[in-house]
Formats: structure tokens, C-alpha cells, sequence
């Protein structure tokens, strides 16, 4: 990995046990850490990435090493393995990947033009995906691109890549970084030494050339400039490589003409994007696709949560559920790190979509979302129809996509000052559709046709998606504007009186890197039932955008939220929650919260048994603990908690080495 690494130390002997972890085999190691095969309990074998001991004690490498987790959580794509989470073990930081079986591109270099093309274009256009979520590489080689059994790629060791807005004096290290015989000329010049306003400009240039020396390898069995000649610097610096058809006759003339230019010596010479080698590399491919065609008719159907979509349904898209992303499955549940929303994964794969046109009967397509639609589900049906219909995504796909981001990743959609947005008007429309009774499949027809109609007019009017007003949509009804001003009364109305015990702590909780963070939290009680005539509809919706009671906290992280939702009937609920972007964690409050339930629950009617669900479990049915984009939230078992409100604080509280105070 890195050309100046250290002199690694002894490693302990293999397997051996790590935190909930075996770890099986040691997969590579760096100047940072170490990457293994591992396995939880019960689990698939995952790539896990620990940093290195003598680093440990340093907290600013600490940080960033997360940071570097963060970058790596942002991508998702066939041909990037996704990020899982991320913990500490003994004070060593770790976090987890998805491990790809395969073989290493150097131990099977293709023989024939469509398997070179098939994986240089999978690893092009993975490191593509990369920069346009603004990651750069800094050290593609044949030994980190893994070719499947299928013969698809995918491109790995992201472990010195950077987030390129990452301003320099924070990046994990500005000395020369790469493998010497597929680093470009620029990279010879360590990174403090150069223009700082060229420097993601250069790195992403770096990433074109090191695209060409593995096509160049791929080409002849050999790198553009060994590293055993003499004047091997001066010759990467300053001399063309051999061309690709003397070194291999057979060579087709126009990969050889892409290596070329990929490694040209100024980076204002090669390719002006990855992109742009996505496209040289598609033009080779022969014959040219179809166009795509369209769909007669599309009609939506409703699975449980949970549910694995099959290996092959013709006529058919997965959208949210499946837990895979592949031909007509679109979902970003693969792990804890994935970011992104269902609705973001419509225009990045409409080929995904498109799929299943292929042997669809009849030309129809059927839509599967999970039951009880939320708005991405809605987003993201939305724009797989528009695709499926018309054969284009509609005006405003990327708009829509990032909005259905932001709710996906638990921001809040509405507050006070602004409680008529599109996220609320769908929350409000998905209510009062739900209160009208019915067949529950029916319902969610009509709320997933009704969803759509409200999102194109929201897309229709003037102006950011977030300013959007669809209150005014024809779907909506006339009193639904009132009805969202008097619920967020009810809420102010409902933080005042004893029983909801609204109050405020600041709590100390720990980081991913080792320290902790203060942040101040909204506390309360949502007590009511359905037949409660001032049930307050989105309590939890308020208390998660309650800035003026819930400021931001120390060094401007967003606030803490704690909401327990008690109802009459037994599924009594609470939620506790971090806000997105805190560096605020609340690793081990689950597992408290659990085995206190377990014992609430011995010897009752809804005491569970079977196998735990997940490590660090006692309960069938456990508390959930999402870790995702960033944020945690913490929610009550499936079948509500029976545990009292006391219970739950007294144990939040705890965690938090905090005391909660009335509001003033």
C-alpha cells in the first residue's frame, strides 16, 4: 500500500478470537492497520479493518481513522463492497466490509477482450461512483480488483483513500502514498508540497492513471515501468511506456490506445474524469446495446419487512426489501453503513430497474415494496415507474433523491417553523389513508398511488424540493393544513403537561475514536392511545426538529433525543435517538436495554424463547439498535417493551452519567 510503510511488527497467530469476531485470515496490512477475514457467531465472513496498536494511544489518528470509515460509508455499488460498522475492541478501533469472494485480478488476468473489458469497465466505473461522492483511491493495482466466479469486479483496499474535501492537515497522512510501479508522475510529489488547490483535481487524475496501469497489465502481463530499472523514476516521470501492441501483438489496438491515454504523463492529457474512461471503455464493447424498451403497465405489490427478494423474477423490482443490489432488486440494507436511500438507487442503476423488462409478461412490471410504505418507497416506486414507462428518469430525480437521503438518515423533515413539507404532507396522507379502514394491501395501493401524485406536484412547483409546499396538492384535503397546525399544538400542549415529564439533560456519551461528546436531550413521554381526542399524530416527528428546546450542543453538534412512547395498549414503544452528523454514539445502550427486558419479560406471557436475535443479545426479540448513516437510533422490540418509562430512563440516564431537569 503505502511506498514508506513502516516496518511491520509480529501479528498473533491465526484464528484467533476479536471482540464478537474470529479473525480467520489476514487479508492485507498497511501503514494504518491490518484487514482480515472474519466471522461473527452464526454470520457471513466479513473484511475486517483494525487499526494498529502502536497507533491506538493517539487520538487524532483515532479520529481520523473513523473519519476514514465515514468517507467509506458514503459508497454503494455492485462493485464496492459495502461498509458495516464500526467499534472498538479492547481500545482497538475496527469497522467492517462486506467480504468479496473471488479471485485477485492478478492471479487471473482475462484472456479475451470482453472479459478485459467486462472487468476494467466494472472497476472504472466503481471508482467513478467514488468520485462522484467525492473519494479517491490513490492505489488501484491488479492485486485490488476481485473478479467473481460470475466474472464481475469489484474493486477493494479503499484503505488509503481519502475524501477529497478533506482539507490536508486533516488527512491520515500527506506523504507519498501508493504501490510504486502503478503510482502516477504527481504522485511522486508528496502531498503537502502541492498547490492546494489542485489537489483533488490531481488525486482523481491519479485514479485515471492507475485505471491505465492495470489496463496496461491486463493488456501484457506486465506494468508500464518496472521497478528494477535503474532509471525507473526518471522513466515514469519523463518517458512514454512501451506501447501495449509490441508487448503483446494481439493486443486490441483500441484498449491499447485507452492505456495510453490514461497514462499520459500530465494529468490535463488523460481522461478528463473516470467517467469519461467508462464511456471509452463502453464504446469498445460490440455490438452497442438496445435501447431500453418500456413497460405496458406497472402495478405495485406489498411484502412483510424482512423479506429476501428471489434469485430471479422476471417482471418484477424490489425496491427497500431484499437486502441485495442487483438486476431488479434495488436496496440499501446490504449493512449498517450504506447511505443511501432506496430512491437515490433508481438513477444511479436504472439499468437495475430496466431489468426487468426482460421477460416481463405482457410488458407488465410489478413494483414490490414492504407494507406500511414509507415516503422512500413512494420516492423510489416513483421514479422506477416514470423509468419503466417512459424510458427516462422524470425532471427532478436527483432533487428527489437527496431529499429521500436527508429523511432516510433521520433528519428532520419538519419543525416548527417549517411543519408543511413534503415529508409531512406524505406522513399526513399515509395517516388518514390508514384511519379509513379497509383491505391493508388496498391501503397501501392508494397510499403509494397518492404518494405519487403528491411528489410530482411537489416537483412541479418552483423552487428546492425542501421549500416545496404540497399542501396544496389536489390529493391533499382542504383541512389537512389545519390538522398539521393543531397536531404540532398538541405536541407543545402535551411537553406541558406532568404526565409527558418533558425535560432536559445534558448527557456524555461516547465517540467511535475514544473520547466522549456532551450534548444536551430532549426527554418526554408520549402518553396516549388511538381514541385519545388530542393524540398528538407525530410526537416523535416534533420532538426529533425541536431545536429551541433541543439545541445544538458542544462544538455545534446536533442535539440528543430520548422519546418514550407509551400507549394503552401493549405495544408500548420507545425511541431513543442521535441526531445525524453527531460524532455521539450510544454503543452498549441496546444491550443494557435488553437484558433488562429480558428479565421484564421472564415468567409473563410475553416471555420469548429461541435463539437470540444478534451477539450481545438475551432476547428473541431484542431491542433494535440501528447504526446507520451516522446516526443510532435505538427502538423498543417489535412487540413493545415491557419496560416502564422509569426503567428506560433510569437506564438511558445511567449510560449517560447524567440527571435529567425539568423544562423551564
Amino acid at each position: 500500500m503505502s511506498s514508506d510503510a513502516p516496518t511491520q511488527p509480529h501479528l498473533p497467530p491465526l484464528p484467533r478470537a476479536f471482540g464478537k469476531y474470529e479473525l480467520l485470515q489476514l487479508l492485507g496490512q498497511g501503514g494504518m492497520g491490518c484487514v482480515y477475514r472474519a466471522r461473527a457467531a452464526g454470520g457471513p465472513d466479513v473484511a475486517l479493518k483494525v487499526m494498529k496498536r502502536e497507533y491506538g494511544d493517539d487520538s487524532d489518528l483515532r479520529e481520523r481513522f473513523y473519519r476514514e470509515y465515514q468517507a467509506l460509508s458514503k459508497l454503494l455499488h455492485p462493485g464496492v463492497p459495502p461498509v458495516f460498522e464500526f467499534g472498538t475492541v479492547a481500545g482497538e478501533c475496527y469497522f467492517t466490509m462486506a467480504f468479496v469472494p473471488g479471485t485477485p485480478l492478478s492471479e487471473c488476468r482475462p484472456a479475451d477482450l470482453d472479459g478485459t473489458v467486462r472487468v476494467l469497465r466494472a472497476v472504472a466505473d466503481a471508482v467513478a461512483h467514488a468520485h462522484a461522492k467525492d473519494i479517491v483511491h490513490r492505489d488501484l493495482k491488479p492485486q485490488n480488483v476481485i473478479v467473481r466466479a460470475d466474472g464481475s469486479a469489484a474493486v477493494v483496499d479503499f484503505g488509503i483513500a481519502l475524501d477529497a474535501d478533506t482539507p490536508p492537515e486533516e488527512r491520515l497522512t500527506v506523504n507519498i502514498i501508493g504501490t510504486r510501479e502503478y503510482m502516477s508522475p504527481e504522485q511522486w510529489v508528496p502531498r503537502g508540497k502541492r498547490p492546494a488547490a489542485r489537489a483533488t483535481a490531481l488525486d482523481r487524475a491519479t485514479d485515471v492513471y492507475g485505471l491505465g496501469a492495470v489496463l496496461y497489465w491486463a493488456l501484457t502481463g506486465t506494468v508500464p515501468f518496472a521497478q528494477t530499472e535503474p532509471d525507473f523514476l526518471d522513466r515514469v516521470r519523463n518517458h512514454p511506456p512501451v506501447p501495449p501492441q509490441l508487448r503483446n501483438p494481439s493486443a486490441d489496438p483500441r484498449l491499447c490506445e485507452i492505456a495510453l491515454k490514461a497514462l499520459a504523463k500530465r494529468p490535463e492529457d488523460r481522461y478528463p474524469s473516470m467517467a469519461a474512461v467508462v464511456d471509452a471503455l463502453d464504446a469498445v464493447r460490440q455490438p452497442a446495446p438496445a435501447p431500453p424498451g418500456r413497460a405496458r403497465d406497472v402495478r405495485f405489490a406489498f411484502v412483510p419487512p424482512g423479506t429476501v427478494a428471489p434469485a430471479h423474477a422476471p417482471g418484477t423490482v424490489y425496491l427497500d426489501v431484499g437486502n441485495d443490489l442487483r438486476p431488479g432488486v434495488l436496496d440499501h440494507h446490504q449493512g449498517a453503513g450504506a447511505a443511501a436511500s432506496a430512491t437515490s438507487l433508481v438513477p444511479q442503476f436504472p439499468e437495475l430497474v430496466r431489468a426487468a423488462l426482460d421477460g416481463a409478461p405482457a410488458g407488465v412490471v410489478t413494483l414490490v415494496t414492504h407494507e406500511h410504505p414509507d415516503l422512500d418507497c413512494a420516492a423510489a416506486s416513483y421514479l422506477a415507474r416514470e423509468l419503466l414507462l417512459t424510458g427516462a428518469l422524470p425532471p427532478g430525480a436527483s432533487a428527489l433523491a437527496a431529499y429521500a437521503d436527508r429523511a432516510d438518515a433521520g433528519e428532520a423533515m419538519f419543525t416548527h417553523k417549517r411543519p408543511y413539507t413534503l415529508y409531512s404532507a406524505y406522513r399526513l396522507l399515509a395517516r388518514r389513508l390508514a384511519l379509513a379502514g379497509g383491505a391493508p394491501a388496498a391501503q397501501w395501493d392508494a397510499q403509494i398511488r397518492a404518494g405519487h401524485a403528491l411528489i410530482a406536484h411537489a416537483l412541479a412547483a418552483a423552487g428546492p424540493l425542501d421549500r416545496a409546499n404540497p399542501f396544496d396538492a389536489p390529493v391533499m384535503a382542504r383541512t389537512d393544513r389545519d390538522e398539521m397546525y393543531e397536531d404540532m399544538q398538541r405536541y407543545d400542549a402535551k411537553l406541558a403537561r406532568p404526565e409527558t415529564r418533558a425535560r432536559r439533560a445534558e448527557l456524555t456519551l461516547p465517540t467511535p475514536f475514544g473520547t466522549t461528546v456532551r450534548v444536551p436531550a430532549l426527554l418526554a413521554r408520549d402518553v396516549q392511545n388511538e381514541s385519545d381526542p388530542n393524540r398528538c399524530s407525530f410526537f416523535k416527528d416534533w420532538a426529533r426538529g425541536d431545536d429551541e428546546r433541543c439545541p445544538e450542543g458542544e462544538k455545534g453538534k446536533p442535539g440528543f433525543v430520548a422519546t418514550c412512547v407509551w400507549e394503552s395498549g401493549p405495544q408500548a414503544r420507545c425511541v431513543v435517538s442521535v441526531r445525524p452528523d453527531s460524532d455521539a454514539r450510544l454503543t452498549g445502550l441496546a444491550a443494557a436495554l435488553d437484558e433488562a427486558e429480558t428479565r421484564a419479560r421472564a415468567g409473563t406471557p410475553w416471555e420469548r424463547t429461541g435463539p437470540p436475535r444478534g451477539p450481545g443479545y438475551t432476547n428473541s426479540d431484542p431491542w433494535y439498535d440501528g447504526r446507520a448513516h451516522n446516526h443510532t437510533i435505538i427502538d423498543a422490540p417489535r412487540s413493545g417493551t415491557r419496560l416502564t418509562p422509569d426503567e428506560v430512563e433510569r437506564i438511558v440516564l445511567d449510560f449517560a452519567a447524567a440527571t435529567a431537569v425539568p423544562l423551564t
